[in-house]
């Protein structure tokens, strides 16, 4: 029998979008936990984040978690 891990960490990087973009699936039968999301403002002026969660891509079920934080430049902001 496989084993299988109990334990994997991901770390993924993406750039900044206008547009909704999916950072992480979780396999199929597996569950994702996100310990961390970090936004990093490395430009000269202030942005506008919004971070959200869906179950399944599936419509509707869209989450916010932050939505529409300023982040001043040179600064970040742990979620």
């Amino acid at each position: 029998m496989a084993s299988i891990p109990l334990n994997y960490f991901k770390r993924v990087s993406v750039g900044a979008t206008t547009t909704p973009t999916v950072i992480y699936t979780a396999p199929a039968s597996r569950a994702g936990i996100i310990l961390s999301a970090v936004a990093s403002n490395i430009t000269g002026s202030v942005h506008t984040i919004t971070v959200g969660i869906s179950a399944n891509n599936t419509p509707g079920s869209y989450y916010d978690l932050l939505k529409d934080f300023s982040v001043p430049n040179g600064d970040a902001v742990n979620v």
